[in-house]
């Protein structure tokens, strides 16, 4: 599809789900950065479809674009509220995912999406659970 940005002041709601579906169907085809590509364009012209942010921010962070994937988190966490409840679990994760990858760990983000993941710690696998006691931890070690 060969799209241009002004193209998109007419698109309708069922525009955004087709656009959405490309998107999709790049990623199971491998292509990510052309995936990248649509998901942006959604998020322009469609900035309150609560899971183009979610999208776009694991694409990010496939392409290893931490601060992006982090943007994007962030604003998928502030739509929560539109998204399904495992995808909500899923964002602070992620999000302290990236952040323990980080050459330099912002402490002060680090604890804000710790405090986020708390309200599912539960929920999350062993394995998750782990990354955020390591998280934790690692909090605990830069405040000593």
């Amino acid at each position: 599809m060969n799209f241009t940005s002004e193209s998109y002041e007419l698109y309708s709601e069922d525009k955004c789900k087709e656009l959405i579906e490309e998107g999709l169907s790049k990623i199971e085809k491998g292509d990510v950065s052309s995936a990248l590509k649509i998901f942006k364009e959604v998020q322009k012209f469609f900035p309150n479809h609560s899971k183009t942010n979610l999208y776009l921010a694991n694409l990010y962070s496939i392409q290893d674009e931490k601060q992006e994937a982090l943007k994007s988190y962030t604003i998928a966490w502030e739509q929560r509220d539109k998204l399904e409840k495992q995808e909500n679990h899923y964002v602070p994760y992620q999000s302290i995912f990236i952040l323990l990858s980080m050459e330099s760990i912002p402490k002060d983000l680090l604890k804000i999406w710790i405090e986020r993941a708390e309200e599912f710690y539960f929920e999350y696998s062993r394995s998750e659970r782990i990354i955020i006691d390591f998280a934790k931890q690692i909090l605990q070690s830069k405040s000593s």
